[in-house]
């Protein structure tokens, strides 16, 4: 696979094999380049993670791409900054095992200012139990506290497995990511939330908690045209 360091936009041809040029460029923004505009090319290219499709002779178009490239990388880099600093607070604050309420209340606060987020959460994994449990979560929308939930690590093994091997879950359509389609119906739907971005809290490197940011439904991707 290509050095995602070395290559900031990768081009290929419409005509080549999905799966075997994104495994190449794995880490890469691709832009499929072809001659004609097919729904269904389109459509496949972008279901297999393709950055953009563009119609050839396109630099005009071409030159947006690059300009949306560019801002997604500087949008990326404020993120990690940004959740960077909320984790720093998170581990910080409450590992020392007192007011832990304030701590929850101002690190969400300060999360749900990160873009349009309608809600933030802090949970923590309960493993005896088998459950991730909502420790504190905050709407944004109602300006509302809650906590206690808890979602069973049976009932979503891809969301799990992806939080154990991710540092970092950006879902922009969460119904339809692989990764979080399956907390549809028992939390995206009730909760009225359509984007997530879930960062895990790591001590001595096990994953001890999640920090979540949502966004509402129908939710504006994480993009940073977003980002306040």
């Amino acid at each position: 696979a290509m050095k995602a360091q070395r290559f900031g936009l990768v081009l290929a041809d419409a005509a080549l094999p999905p799966a075997e040029v994104l495994e190449q460029v794995r880490g890469v923004p691709l832009v499929v380049v072809s001659d004609e505009h097919h729904d269904a090319l389109v459509t496949a290219w972008l279901e297999a993670g393709a950055f953009d499709f563009v119609t050839r002779p396109s630099f005009l178009v071409l030159g947006s791409v690059v300009a949306k490239v560019r801002r997604q990388r500087e949008f990326e880099a404020r993120q990690q900054a940004s959740t960077a600093a909320l984790l720093s607070l998170a581990k910080s604050r409450t590992l020392r095992g007192t007011e832990l309420d304030d701590a929850f209340r101002e690190i969400l606060e300060a999360g749900a200012r990160i873009g349009d987020t309608a809600v933030a959460g802090v949970w923590g994994f309960d493993r005896p139990a088998g459950v991730l449990r909502n420790l504190a979560q905050y709407d944004r929308r109602t300006g509302t506290w809650s906590h206690g939930m808890t979602l069973k690590f049976s009932d979503f093994p891809v969301y799990f497995r992806a939080l154990e091997d991710q540092q970092q879950i950006v879902a922009n359509d969460a119904y339809r990511d692989p990764r979080t389609s399956e907390l549809s119906h028992k939390y995206l739907e009730p909760k009225a939330v359509g984007a997530l971005l879930d960062t895990g809290v790591r001590i001595a490197g096990e994953l001890k908690g999640i920090l979540c940011l949502e966004r509402a439904a129908p939710a504006a991707a994480w993009t940073p045209d977003g980002v306040m």
